[in-house]
């Protein structure tokens, strides 16, 4: 513990927060005697996402929502605790507090979203600005102006 929250220094820098929710957790599970997970326990059986997808214009951000499905039937919200990544970051990315923020145009933005060994993924789409290529040629019929 001494060392992920640089209370003992070391080379791989702060993974993990001293008095975090994430910090306590584990520190709780150390003092239980970090018991392994028994044959009955309930696993993730499902993840589910919202919104799922997304069409965004410049400088929206979107906030994501993130519930597990346990094999006893059980529902949560595990949006603070999910990973997530961006897998085209040049086009969106995803940050604490995990929102999709939207930095490219032009194509299709997936992020997936990892808890209790299940994954899902989000897609926002950001589309290119409006162009007026054209904008004098004649119009004859209806066909034309669009």
């Amino acid at each position: 513990m001494a060392k992920p929250s640089l209370v003992m220094e070391h080379g791989g820098g702060e993974k993990l927060k001293a008095g975090s929710a994430e910090y306590e957790t584990i520190k709780r599970w150390l003092e239980d005697g970090a018991p392994e997970p028994g044959a009955a326990d309930p696993t993730v059986t499902a993840l589910e996402v919202s919104p799922r997808k997304r069409v965004m214009v410049p400088g929206q951000t979107q906030q994501i929502a993130v519930t597990a499905v346990w094999s006893d039937g059980r529902r949560g919200d595990v949006t603070a605790t999910a990973r997530y990544d961006a897998l085209n970051d040049s086009v969106a990315s995803v940050t604490p507090p995990r929102p999709v923020d939207r930095q490219g145009e032009g194509r299709h933005a997936r992020s997936s979203i990892r808890f209790g060994g299940q994954a899902a993924v989000v897609q926002a789409t950001l589309p290119f600005a409006k162009i007026d290529k054209y904008p004098d040629l004649p119009k004859h019929n209806f066909i034309d102006e669009h």
